[in-house]
């Protein structure tokens, strides 16, 4: 996981990989952190979750809060559960290793809740993301974060980042749960594309998922 890589120096914008597909967007999401070693993931955050094809990223909503961005690649990912619990609403937790140069050290361990919903669907595509990942991790592990900032990087035109109707390398994503879409114009949610020389890390599971419906 990497803390603030994935947003503009504004914070306005999220910062994604060429080569990276925005598989499910949705906003108004609350993140909690515990046995964290530092002030930065104390409270509740509220923001913007976005599920992509090489990770999770979330948003933060505040501008003044010294977290704006938070990434969790899946092979950095660990003991994630979709909790269904009878008196409360769903949530899913887990906990995240910090990658390397990624403004922090050690893991910590997160908790994500969905006032407006769709808890169990992001859930569930998260879970077989992290479940294909953790098998074919060891071989394909992320590099090392580079530098955020300066980096080069521009507006991405309409869509760039979106996968196309239907299922994506034999993958359906829920968008009938998750309608929204990230913003398109400028300082805004997807508006924003990091040219990086290299992608952060492949997605193994969607080509894994691909292989499979080619049989």
């Amino acid at each position: 996981m990497s803390l603030n890589t994935s947003n503009t120096p504004d914070g306005n914008g999220v910062l994604i990989y060429n080569g990276e597909m925005i598989l499910l967007y949705t906003t108004h999401v609350k993140m909690t952190f515990s046995h964290a070693n530092s002030a930065v993931f104390k409270g509740t955050k509220t923001g913007s979750l976005y599920l992509t094809s090489h990770r999770i990223i979330f948003m933060n909503k505040s501008k003044t809060d010294a977290l704006k961005s938070f990434s969790m690649p899946f092979q950095t990912l660990r003991d994630v559960k979709l909790e269904q619990p009878l008196l409360t609403p769903n949530y899913l937790k887990g906990g995240a290793q910090a990658l390397p140069d990624g403004q922090y050290e050690g893991e910590v361990e997160w908790r994500l809740s969905f006032p407006k919903g769709g808890c169990v669907e992001f859930g569930q595509t998260l879970l077989h993301a992290t479940e294909i990942a953790s098998r074919m991790g060891p071989f394909n592990a992320p590099p090392p974060y580079t530098q955020c900032f300066p980096c080069v990087y521009y507006f991405a035109p309409a869509g760039c980042y979106m996968p196309p109707p239907g299922s994506f390398n034999g993958f359906q994503a829920p968008t009938d749960i998750f309608p929204e879409k990230p913003k398109e114009e400028a300082g805004g949610g997807q508006g924003v594309r990091r040219d990086a020389t290299v992608p952060h890390a492949y997605a193994p599971w969607i080509k894994a998922l691909s292989s499979k419906s080619a049989h």
